[in-house]
């Protein structure tokens, strides 16, 4: 698990060291979430962060002027939240609407009628893990309830490990530091461990 020291200095150097790529909005550091603003959040939205990202949010909040980037938890209204929330999923259904060959081997075979092949995508999309915005188009898995999931970048179909855990995403997608081994293999997530290529 990790631990406040490391958390704030991941934070300093998210401030100090600012942007991942030319043209991204700076970077500064709200004060962090209150035990009593996470469970209205996790209320609200109907999801537990898990440990590892809930301590990174009560040290600090990384904030920008674009909203696309961190979540501002605290300011961003409910319906951009929403919008982040359910993007993963929307473009995961749209992808296997309109792409034939995407589908994922764990449900067998396709079909060849495209209806059949999204009744059955409905089935196993169903309890399917919501994905908590991290930064962009990053998310991490808000099951299971464990410190340690990986994070993934979700663009459409292009589904991707961007960090075995969050230590391992904020060195890949900030340099910030990792003290910590990274896992050899990410932790397996339902339904989106099978759709990374």
């Amino acid at each position: 698990m990790i631990d406040s020291d490391y958390i704030r200095g991941a934070l300093s150097h998210l401030e100090a060291h600012q942007r991942p790529f030319a043209g991204a909005s700076p970077i500064r550091l709200a004060p962090g979430l209150s035990d009593a603003e996470i469970s209205l959040i996790e209320q609200r939205y109907q999801f537990a962060f898990p440990p590892d990202l809930r301590l990174f949010l009560q040290t600090a909040m990384p904030v920008t002027d674009d909203y696309r980037d961190f979540p501002d938890w605290r300011s961003d209204p409910p319906a951009i939240v929403n919008q982040r929330l359910e993007g993963p999923f929307l473009d995961l259904w749209a992808s296997i609407r309109d792409i034939p060959d995407y589908w994922s081997n764990q449900w067998g075979e396709r079909p060849h009628s495209n209806d059949m092949a999204l009744a059955i995508a409905r089935q196993y999309l169903t309890d399917i893990p919501k994905m908590i915005p991290v930064y962009r188009h990053r998310y991490i898995p808000a099951s299971p309830a464990l410190p340690g999931n990986p994070v993934f970048s979700i663009v459409a179909y292009d589904i991707i490990h961007y960090g075995h855990d969050l230590p391992s995403y904020l060195h890949n997608e900030f340099a910030v530091p990792n003290p910590y081994s990274v896992p050899t293999q990410p932790r397996e997530v339902p339904t989106w461990s099978a759709l990374v290529r």
